[in-house]
């Protein structure tokens, strides 16, 4: 039996749309673990696959009924008359199958891919794999290139820049002072750090020996490097629509309906969202992970550069991990850490050194 059949057979309670993508054993048995307890109670009359189409739309006007049942909180750039939605949004009455109704995914006149899921969430993919996504009202956007060398996030507890070693973390608190920002920068044989007080006068090194003051002028992370990372490197622009529309129409959907969850398969990502709006984002060519909560504001991106965590509100916290480098920030205290080394700054902004 070949890897297809074995997929169809263990998911009989997920309904697909157009033809899945060509995946490795690895990822059929990853998904499988998802749909298992939907495909184990489904009842018969749900035990066949549906198939959906998606319409290509070429007036602007026929996309109202969309815009009705979702409300983005992102706007993406103009849309071009070749944007793609399914033929199931144009029909108020259906209300049956909830993806259809506050999902979308469609290409704009900038040739990027655009993937509205449920809970406000939109994920932005180019052609050739740069990736973004933006929750919470843009409180979580989160971009990274299409080569996976380069990452930037934006998170209301601070800001990270990665380029391949060298990662800069700006933390900020609840009032957006810049005088209570703290700032570190991860460059793989030291961490440089200092406070929003200090930033123009004096840093600090952490290496392997121990902590002294910093002779080097620090370079401060200022500004969101979301839209630079996502859209640098990456192959975006009008010329890029009929690629990006040969992407969707490739598109797999599914929906595993016991547990209410999601399963998008498109270009090289594969992107899970369960009921309750999590989302799990995967680069199947690539280690790349992402993970993100609307409820409580929190992600987890993981890349063979960087590993981060935040969460605004149960344990607010901003962690960054690069190699044996780390940063924790709890909105109070602020630590780095680096072979065995630690130092940071307390809530009176006091330094520290263990």
């Amino acid at each position: 039996m070949n890897s297809q059949s074995k997929w169809k057979e263990m998911n009989g309670s997920c309904k697909e749309s157009s033809t899945p993508a060509k995946l490795d054993n690895t990822m059929l048995e990853n998904e499988a673990v998802f749909c298992k307890k939907s495909a184990g109670s489904i009842n018969a009359r749900h035990s066949s696959s549906r198939h959906f189409q998606p319409n290509i739309l070429t007036n602007h006007n026929s996309i109202q009924p969309l815009r009705q049942y979702y409300k983005p909180t992102y706007h993406p750039p103009s849309m071009s008359q070749s944007t793609v939605v399914s033929s199931r949004m144009q029909n108020r009455d259906d209300v049956e199958n909830s993806f259809y109704r506050n999902s979308s995914i469609f290409t704009s006149s900038d040739g990027v891919i655009h993937i509205s899921l449920r809970h406000g969430i939109q994920i932005d993919v180019t052609v050739d794999n740069s990736f973004r996504l933006t929750s919470n009202a843009g409180q979580i956007v989160i971009a990274l290139s299409n080569t996976g060398q380069e990452s930037a996030i934006k998170h209301t507890n601070g800001m990270v820049l990665q380029i391949n070693n060298t990662v800069q973390i700006v933390t900020t608190d609840l009032s957006q002072n810049p005088k209570n920002a703290r700032y570190a920068t991860m460059s793989g044989n030291d961490i440089t750090f200092t406070n929003g007080v200090l930033v123009e006068l004096e840093a600090f090194t952490l290496d392997p020996i121990g902590t002294r003051q910093s002779d080097n002028h620090f370079t401060k992370l200022t500004h969101d490097s979301t839209s630079a990372v996502f859209f640098g490197k990456s192959k975006h622009g009008p010329g890029c629509n009929e690629e990006a529309l040969h992407f969707i129409r490739k598109a797999s959907v599914k929906k595993c309906t016991d547990d209410g969850m999601d399963v998008i398969t498109i270009n090289d990502f594969r992107i899970w969202q369960m009921k309750d709006g999590l989302v799990t984002v995967a680069r199947m060519s690539l280690p790349f992970k992402i993970r993100a909560s609307p409820m409580n504001s929190s992600f987890t991106l993981s890349t063979s550069h960087i590993h981060c965590t935040a969460s605004s509100q149960h344990s607010s916290h901003l962690f960054v991990r690069s190699q044996d480098q780390s940063m924790h920030y709890d909105g109070k205290n602020f630590v780095v850490r680096y072979n065995g080394n630690s130092a940071g700054f307390d809530k009176n902004d006091f330094l520290f050194v263990y």
